[in-house]
């Protein structure tokens, strides 16, 4: 339903009437123990306020991004569709156990079965420099692949926390060994998806998240070559997808360039979805990703 009559408010006024309608709907639930809004910091350095449930129990809670609550509000949603729309994204994260605490803490002290949870994305190495100070990862180029254990998922979400140094550390992990885990765990080449879709084709994995991760792979970067029949362009979207143009369909890269940029900075691609500004290319010949100023 969309509110015509509704004051406009500020995104700070918005806010507090949002957290309060949550906690008055919320009153008599006693699977929780708050609900506040934090500070957090995401992918590329971003830092937002989100709509935190705090749980007495070792239930997921929800981590809504206040922002994106907003902009419903702007284009005209009421805070009741909205508030409503949160309770539907809480019942079904609620619904998703972890491990209970004892069962966690022994995977966190226990290096074979933490192994098992390892997993990686590829991100933005500069843009993400404080997140990666005390976190493992390796570096590829200006990229930086970051390892997660995934806690975690389902239809309401997914649930990780990044691999520190520290941790590494406790399970007398190296880097290397980390990446062993995560190649393995993922399996890409049986869990990437290449389509078409008007005229692009998109790179992805299967569930459209982190899916800039899959060009990690020989084996995908050997099969997308296969497809278009021949050395292609490699377009960083965002985290979650690749674009991949056929380099025999495409004689002015320079255009590839100055497109990639000009969406990175429409504000079509969140700040924290930003992978890069760069435009790189496969060959086919030699199997190698060069960035095209090196090419």
């Amino acid at each position: 339903m969309i509110n015509n009559c509704e004051g406009t408010l500020s995104y700070e006024g918005f806010a507090n009437v949002v957290l309060s309608q949550v906690r008055r709907r919320f009153a008599d639930d006693e699977r929780l123990e708050n609900v506040c809004i934090d500070k957090r910091l995401l992918n590329n350095d971003t830092e937002t306020d989100t709509l935190n449930f705090k749980s007495k129990s070792n239930n997921c809670m929800p981590m809504i991004r206040m922002g994106d609550l907003y902009a419903m509000y702007v284009e005209g949603y009421t805070v009741e569709n909205i508030v409503d729309s949160i309770s539907d994204t809480y019942n079904r994260c609620s619904c998703m156990k972890v491990s209970d605490l004892e069962m966690m803490t022994e995977m966190l002290e226990n290096p074979e079965e933490a192994s098992k949870l390892i997993e990686c994305r590829l991100v933005n190495r500069d843009a993400n420099r404080e997140r990666l100070e005390k976190c493992m990862f390796r570096e590829l180029g200006e990229f930086a692949l970051s390892y997660y254990l995934k806690v975690a998922s389902s239809d309401g979400g997914y649930y990780s926390t990044m691999v520190t140094k520290d941790m590494a550390d406790k399970w007398c992990f190296a880097e290397d060994e980390l990446y062993e885990c995560a190649m393995m765990n993922m399996n890409i080449p049986d869990n990437f998806v290449f389509k078409r879709i008007n005229g692009m084709f998109i790179l992805t994995n299967k569930d459209n998240l982190n899916g800039a991760t899959v060009i990690i792979s020989d084996e995908v970067k050997e099969k997308v070559g296969k497809y278009v029949e021949g050395d292609y362009y490699v377009l960083p979207s965002s985290i979650h997808e690749l674009i991949i143009v056929p380099k025999k369909s495409t004689p002015d890269v320079a255009k590839l360039v100055i497109a990639v940029r000009n969406i990175n900075r429409s504000g079509y691609v969140k700040n924290d979805d930003f992978l890069s500004d760069n435009v790189y290319e496969y060959s086919v010949f030699d199997r190698k990703v060069r960035k095209v100023s090196e090419c």
